[in-house]
């Protein structure tokens, strides 16, 4: 039997056709859910790569995530982990993915994998501003005699698959494969990846997730890493057909649940799904707990928390827990509840006190002396210049496209 398990990151689901995006043509992938099982709302525990995965190999939740989870530089086998499972299975594992992620992120330190499983580092990716600062976005030249990323996807899998009659492979995309030169230029060609390898593999034997998304400007801001919303969590999730869930499934569902997926072909929905950000000892920590429609934060920083119900308010922007909001246009504040027309105020309280019980159940804060060591870590990570920069003066204008003078982006929001 052969397995295997395809990532793209930073990919969210609100990029895909599947998911409702009219803009993009991916007909593979829509293949590939006609005849499998989508999970609309899956939720992923971390909006970063290294400690999304270091939850979901493992079927870890992210509040237990520690440091000495994420800095080891060896032994980074893990005997609860899917590689090992599957190793235990009499199948050979392997990982296929860039050498970007190998030879600047340290993913080779996360201990997810089997003593056995292997690692094929591929010239596949294309650098952009979130790798260096800096570039242009153009388009990558590659040394001569350097294969697509197809080929060389196509080449390697081919050479794991003949030399076990089972294998497990986890093939993780770039953010940007080579050749594209902007987010999301390449998903048409990642579905051509993806029509090759269908021909390959047993319909019953791909699945296709994200470690996370991005915000794609979503309150001003682009990226991921400690932003929270759901363009960053919200994300893809085609598995094999599973009769006792159907084609498809609204039910909120996290991706820290794949190990049962795979090894038992079981859908485990629970009835709080918690991402985090950020470690125990880093400053800007924040939880986040989602029951059904309503969505809890909690904020290290400011220990502070927020509700938002996300069917009626998708953006999150309206914070049910604040009884005044303030104009800034009027220079005044209003209650909340004469500034909204909002009919679920009874059932909003219910889920508050259920969810901050959860938090408080799962919240832990390693105190004060390792509080100051990571803070400290932070200012020197971030940039002491940067943040005083950015805090105290911010730009306002910016060269703009045709000569003009375009407004900061911070100031439009």
């Amino acid at each position: 039997m052969h397995i295997i398990l395809i990532s793209k990151d930073m990919l969210p689901a609100s990029d895909l056709p599947v998911y409702g995006n009219r803009s993009r043509c991916m007909p593979n992938l829509g293949r590939l859910a006609a005849g499998g099982t989508v999970f609309r709302n899956c939720i992923s525990p971390c909006p970063s790569s290294a400690m999304a995965y270091s939850c979901v190999m493992v079927g870890r939740q992210p509040y237990e995530l520690q440091r000495e989870t994420m800095e080891s530089q060896r032994d980074v086998h893990n005997d609860q982990s899917l590689f090992a499972a599957l190793a235990g299975r009499g199948f050979r594992t392997a990982v296929v993915w860039d050498k970007f992620w190998t030879l600047k992120g340290r993913h080779h330190a996360l201990k997810i994998y089997d003593q056995g499983t292997t690692f094929h580092n591929l010239d596949i990716y294309h650098e952009i501003g979130i790798h260096r600062n800096g570039k242009t976005g153009s388009l990558r030249t590659q040394a001569p005699g350097t294969s697509p990323p197809l080929t060389q996807i196509l080449e390697v899998v081919e050479q794991i698959r003949s030399e076990s009659s089972d294998t497990f492979i986890w093939l993780h995309c770039p953010h940007i494969l080579a050749g594209h030169s902007s987010i999301g230029a390449d998903l048409e060609y990642f579905d051509h990846i993806l029509g090759q390898l269908m021909e390959r593999y047993d319909r019953q034997h791909i699945y296709l997730f994200s470690d996370h998304g991005h915000m794609d400007f979503f309150g001003g801001e682009i990226l991921y890493g400690k932003t929270m919303n759901q363009p960053v969590l919200h994300v893809p999730l085609i598995v094999p057909l599973l009769p006792a869930v159907g084609p498809a499934t609204d039910q909120v569902f996290s991706s820290v649940r794949l190990k049962e997926l795979i090894l038992e072909s079981r859908a485990v929905f629970d009835p709080f799904v918690f991402s985090i950000n950020q470690l125990p000892h880093q400053p800007n920590r924040v939880l986040t707990i989602v029951e059904g429609r309503f969505k809890y934060w909690f904020f290290k920083k400011y220990q502070a928390e927020g509700l938002y119900d996300l069917e009626f308010d998708p953006l999150e922007q309206r914070n049910l827990l604040l009884e005044e909001v303030y104009s800034r246009a009027k220079k005044r504040t209003i209650a909340m509840h004469q500034a909204i027309t909002y009919t679920a105020w009874e059932e909003a309280e219910q889920a508050y006190l259920r969810l901050r019980r959860e938090r408080e159940r799962v919240w832990n804060d390693p105190g004060l002396w390792v509080n100051a060591k990571g803070l400290g870590k932070n200012l020197i990570r971030d940039g002491i210049w940067n943040s005083l920069r950015d805090r105290f003066f911010p730009r306002t204008s910016a060269s703009g496209r045709w000569g003009s003078t375009a407004a900061a982006q911070q100031c439009l929001f």
